[in-house]
């Protein structure tokens, strides 16, 4: 299986994970495959487990169609929402379904307590696990803070002023040989927003919650902006007459009030137009509070045709946590299913002199015919 293989059928299971289900058809017009390819992928992923074929009736078609599902018997993952009391975690299979819902309670408002329910919710999901021959594979942890996505490094999480950065999965050790991923909060409710619509292109979300904004958006399934739980810079606008200088180079810029901790509803409002013409997106979640109706008047005003207002909806993080997990899950369990094949070369160029073929050990020179040398080689697809 080559480079593009790979990549594609992870992508075609991102796909699946989001619509549920999808005809043959449906693949090869998303992907632009033949329907030989199509056939081919869907027999990999069939064979490796991943997938499962069903047959359902569709309106306006005689005969039944050929479904592809996600199958959760593969693998389990566990979702942790962190509050500033208790951890909602849940115990997902590989398709994002849910199969059991544990609430951690915090002993104390510090990182060892945070570590400590952690550890706790792990241990019974390995136990849950193996209940049901399904070993813990991932566990995605979504915070209201700032990160680093590139390694997992958390820099700081609301609610908890002593925080110390660090990486969750070296602290605890029952995380270790799993797939570790933190989350910002605006990241899951995009995520989750994505799910409720059934779409994954040009998708922004703006939150705001105890002063802080934090901006997300995703383009073809892959997130752009809200990695760090920041509001990246779409905020260096100017909002005021302030004489403070951000060190973007401007007076009076959001950024600047939001990190001193004074910015107001209106200047949120004066800056939306910059952060719209930033974000560039067609459909927009807002959770703002107080302000909700009248930034999605000046949403439409600015060309953004659909807007969804969720204020505080722990749900709809919880629902695009699970599918962060489910996407992890899933990029590796196709990674691990790339199988070791034997291929026969021929190579043409390796016909030469006794002495040449004695010095390449590779070519067999009893296996030779009609001018060419075929040489065995074992690769990994």
């Amino acid at each position: 299986m080559s480079f593009f293989d790979h990549r594609l059928r992870y992508e075609l299971t991102r796909k699946m994970l989001l619509h549920n289900r999808l005809t043959r058809r449906q693949i090869a017009e998303a992907f632009g495959l033949s329907m030989p390819a199509v056939t081919r992928h869907v027999r990999w992923l069939e064979d490796n487990d991943l997938v499962t074929l069903k047959r359902v009736r569709m309106p306006n078609v005689k005969r039944p169609v050929e479904t592809l599902h996600l199958q959760g018997t593969r693998a389990t993952g566990l979702t942790a929402l962190l509050h500033a009391d208790h951890i909602d975690c849940e115990i997902i299979a590989a398709n994002g379904q849910p199969l059991k819902q544990i609430q951690q309670p915090l002993a104390e408002r510090t990182q060892r307590g945070v570590a400590d329910a952690l550890r706790l919710a792990v241990r019974e999901a390995r136990t849950f696990g193996q209940q049901i021959s399904q070993a813990l594979d991932t566990v995605a942890i979504g915070i209201h803070g700032f990160m680093e996505p590139t390694n997992g490094m958390i820099f700081a999480i609301r609610g908890f002023p002593d925080w110390e950065p660090c990486l969750l999965g070296q602290v605890i050790d029952e995380m270790h040989g799993l797939a570790v991923v933190p989350t910002t909060s605006v990241a899951c409710k995009l995520f989750g927003l994505s799910t409720r619509l059934r779409e994954d292109d040009r998708i922004g979300f703006i939150e705001k919650s105890d002063g802080m904004l934090a901006i997300a958006s995703l383009r073809a399934g892959s997130l752009e902006l809200g990695r760090f739980g920041t509001a990246s810079s779409a905020v260096h606008v100017r909002v005021s007459d302030s004489p403070r200088r951000c060190y973007c180079g401007k007076n009076g810029c959001l950024d600047e009030h939001l990190r001193v901790g004074d910015a107001t509803d209106q200047m949120l409002l004066t800056a939306l137009p910059h952060i719209l013409k930033t974000l560039q997106v067609t459909t927009l979640g807002l959770d703002l509070e107080g302000v909700g109706d009248a930034a999605a008047e000046i949403c439409r005003a600015n060309g953004v045709p659909t807007i969804h207002l969720c204020p505080s909806d722990d749900e709809l993080a919880r629902q695009g946590l699970r599918i962060v997990c489910a996407r992890t899950i899933l990029q590796r369990l196709v990674d691990r299913t790339r199988p070791i094949v034997r291929r026969e070369i021929v190579n043409p160029s390796a016909f030469r002199s006794e002495s040449l073929d004695a010095s390449r050990p590779h070519v067999n020179k009893s296996n030779t015919r009609k001018g060419k040398v075929y040489s065995t080689v074992w690769e990994e697809s």
